[in-house]
């Protein structure tokens, strides 16, 4: 009975992984088939059409393949896992690109609730939406997250009613982001992004949104710039109604930046210490401005005037230095002065500051140096996959298992193996338990939990 109890034990642990080179190629996953890709180029070609959720952790697996019933998760933890999936990549709770340049090549969009970019390079020039966390059964926030090196470079994120999260170093670089909440958190995270209608913004990083365009909406927002440099040179454009609060208070937070009061919005900006070094502020005649300090607002008696050592600055106030502020809402002598021709001025101006040249210069310094990181990341993997093409003795190591690549496993060995194993273990674990349950002395049955 025991001998029959781990056969059949055996019999059904050992089914579904697809764990050897190029196992489960163009294969039909249906009903509740288990789609474990954990192989060398496992599931390629390969259909899901299960209620399981397909993991493909294996190195190029599940390339090609297509999802035709959409499941809770889907996760792509291998290296270029997932690559050029045909009719995108979705998920009723969360798609996950978690491996080196997952995700590449998709064809169609990342959709799930929970949209993860973790990897590296993962998910590189797509559009990526997190939609329909409130129809769950359990709600959660639609929530986008790019945490790795350059994973969602030039992508188009939105994330409805919801969060996106770049924190990878220039995660979101040169990307188009759309959310409630905007969290730049890494080096560069959303350097040279634009950000669209937001209702908060975090500013984290060095750089974080630098070079960038925040847009807002009609409605209230906040902007908070809190990292070194973190919305240097970048342009903010407000609503055309409600109130727009920006908090200044990392080192250079603003320097540079260009804040466009316009409509009827109130603008409510908080300078700390150099924070709005450099920055310009531009009021549109029927738009209001509150400063602090507000020694800063040219409006108020005790203005600072222009500083004695540059005329065309402002001087500082308690301490702090204050931004130049113009147009027609707080001057009466700027009432022809287009915001046109205003931002070009202001551009033309800090483009010759040596905080923009020191940025420019640092920019390109740390994409070199990222780049050359991700090259070799990307070249210890190839030179691994060179070695499994030519069929020679190597190992890959593919999410904390070894997987074999001699040439003469097959779908049958792997099978037999783990159910060997299974067996093996099942039958000691029963011989263990009967010496317990009846190893007493004199042969008297002794208590399970004795």
């Amino acid at each position: 009975m025991i001998i029959l109890c781990s056969f059949l034990i055996a019999s059904v642990l050992s089914k579904g992984p697809c764990d050897l080179k190029l196992e489960c190629q163009d294969k039909v996953f249906e009903d509740d088939a288990r789609a474990l890709c954990l192989g060398f180029r496992g599931c390629i070609g390969a259909e899901f059409a299960t209620s399981s959720n397909p993991v493909c952790s294996g190195a190029l697996g599940c390339q090609d393949a297509t999802i035709t019933k959409i499941p809770e998760k889907i996760l792509c933890n291998g290296f270029e896992s997932c690559r050029g999936m045909k009719k995108g990549l979705k998920a009723t709770y969360k798609a996950a690109c978690n491996g080196l340049k997952a995700c590449q090549g998709i064809i169609g969009k990342l959709e799930a609730p929970i949209v993860a970019c973790d990897g590296d390079i993962a998910c590189v020039d797509k559009k990526i939406v997190a939609d329909g966390g409130s129809a769950l059964a359990t709600p959660v926030e639609n929530l986008a997250t790019c945490n790795g090196k350059k994973a969602c470079v030039s992508s188009n994120v939105i994330s409805k009613l919801g969060r996106i999260d770049c924190d990878g170093d220039t995660a979101c670089k040169k990307a188009g982001l759309s959310a409630s909440t905007v969290a730049c958190g890494g080096k560069r995270g959303c350097y040279e992004s634009i950000i669209k209608q937001p209702t908060t913004v975090f500013a984290y990083g060095f750089n974080s949104i630098a070079n960038a365009q925040i847009i807002g909406g009609d409605g209230d927002e906040e902007i908070r710039a809190l990292g070194m440099n973190a919305v240097m040179g970048s342009t903010v454009t407000t609503g055309q109604s409600g109130t727009t609060t920006i908090l200044g208070y990392g080192f250079k937070s603003l320097v540079g930046a260009a804040i466009k009061c316009v409509g009827t919005t109130t603008c409510k900006i908080t300078c700390k210490m150099n924070a709005c070094k450099l920055a310009d502020i531009f009021v549109a005649a029927n738009a209001n401005l509150e400063i602090d300090p507000i020694e800063c607002d040219p409006r108020d008696a005790n203005y600072v005037g222009p500083s004695k050592k540059d005329p065309t600055m402002p001087a500082r106030a308690k301490g702090v230095n204050c931004p130049t502020i113009s147009g027609p809402g707080v001057k009466a002598s700027d009432a022809d002065l287009s915001i046109e021709e205003w931002e070009k001025a202001h551009f033309d101006a800090f483009k010759q500051s040596n905080d923009y040249k020191e940025m420019i210069e640092l920019a390109e310094i740390s994409e070199n140096s990222l780049d050359a990181i991700i090259a070799e990341e990307v070249s210890a993997w190839e030179d691994n996959l060179d070695l499994e093409d030519k069929d020679q003795e190597s190992e890959l190591m593919v999410v904390g298992q070894t997987v074999s690549s001699s040439s003469g496993n097959h779908m049958i060995a792997s099978n037999l193996l783990t159910g060997l194993a299974v067996f093996i273990m099942t039958l000691v674990g029963s011989l263990c338990y009967i010496a317990y349950k009846f190893g007493g002395n004199n042969g008297e049955t002794k208590a399970l939990l004795q």
